[in-house]
């Protein structure tokens, strides 16, 4: 569980954080720690002096530029009779100059005050991150991975579709059965197919006197969500059957039918995937797998999010 306070230091309190590991790789393990122990590799020494290269220069063209600065505001005082002239201010150009370079100066063997200021944010940035990572992980595990109830409504469009081709083909069997005296059973049978090309493959309800069919892909042929729109499809097609039924039969007067029958069809396929799906996430199977996350999660800290 995450702890109930805030972390309030710039070292990273998880030692085998990914993101950290990285930059101790370059900088070394003080990086952190206000330039403690920084270096200590080939790579992070190497880096170092990289930096330390290019704060000389930059704070060697600071120290250019204020001693034009400087050479301005004498010649603007000589001309103009106040200190460092108009044009520059006696108290901020001073302090300027000197928070400039000090700021600027290699001091923590090589980096300046300003790049250990910024990599301490980053710490504090870490430890934030793996704060509400830690936190999001512990609720998913704690609630089965469902982090909603509701189903998308670009899901619930999905299931409208299906509830309307399944009625179109019932509709169609009850016609081609009851009217033109076909012998077709209205209904069907599933069947399923693996995939060569990737893992998985599909069932397929096939409706009898090919009157159509609806296809559920899958991961694998025993996949517990797989088998949960399978469900669906099938609760849809018998919920659906006295209506088509109705509809075919052209003496069937328009105020025996319902008219929230396809609704509640829809209504049915979608509360039964939900149904299965809260049921695949109490399995301990899935548990098992949320609490591996949970551990590389903590392991590895908010780097690991999106990983799985």
């Amino acid at each position: 569980m995450a702890s109930s306070d805030l972390p309030a230091t710039s070292e990273v309190l998880l030692q085998t954080d990914a993101s950290k590991h990285i930059l101790d790789i370059f900088l070394g393990q003080g990086w952190d720690t206000w330039g403690a122990s920084l270096g200590g590799s080939q790579a992070s020494e190497l880096m170092l002096e990289m930096f330390s290269a290019f704060n000389l220069v930059a704070l060697a063209v600071v120290s250019a530029l204020f001693i034009w600065i400087l050479a301005v505001a004498v010649a603007g005082t000589a001309h103009e009779g106040t200190p460092f002239g108009k044009r520059y201010s006696s108290l901020w150009m001073p302090l300027r100059f000197v928070g400039a370079t000090g700021a600027r100066a290699p001091i923590f063997k090589g980096l300046s005050f300003f790049q250990v200021a910024i990599l301490a944010c980053i710490g504090f940035s870490i430890n934030l991150g793996n704060y509400v990572w830690e936190l999001g992980t512990d609720y998913s595990v704690e609630h089965g991975g469902q982090l909603t109830v509701q189903a998308p409504d670009q899901n619930v469009t999905h299931y409208t579709a299906i509830s309307n081709g399944a009625l179109e083909s019932l509709t169609l069997q009850y016609y081609l059965s009851e009217r033109r005296g076909l012998n077709i059973l209205p209904g069907g049978e599933w069947t399923y197919s693996g995939n060569w090309f990737r893992s998985g493959g599909e069932y397929r309800f096939l409706f009898n006197g090919n009157a159509g069919s609806i296809t559920v892909s899958c991961v694998d042929e025993g996949d517990a969500l797989c088998r949960g729109k399978v469900n669906a499809v099938s609760a849809a097609v018998s919920a659906l059957s006295p209506l088509a039924q109705q509809l075919a039969d052209p003496d069937t007067p328009a105020s025996s039918i319902d008219p929230r029958a396809l609704y509640d069809a829809t209504t049915t396929v979608n509360q039964t995937i939900l149904a299965d799906v809260q049921n695949y996430a109490q399995q301990s199977q899935l548990q098992g797998n949320l609490n591996e996350f949970r551990e590389n999660a903590a392991q590895y800290g908010w780097f690991a999010a999106g990983s799985s």
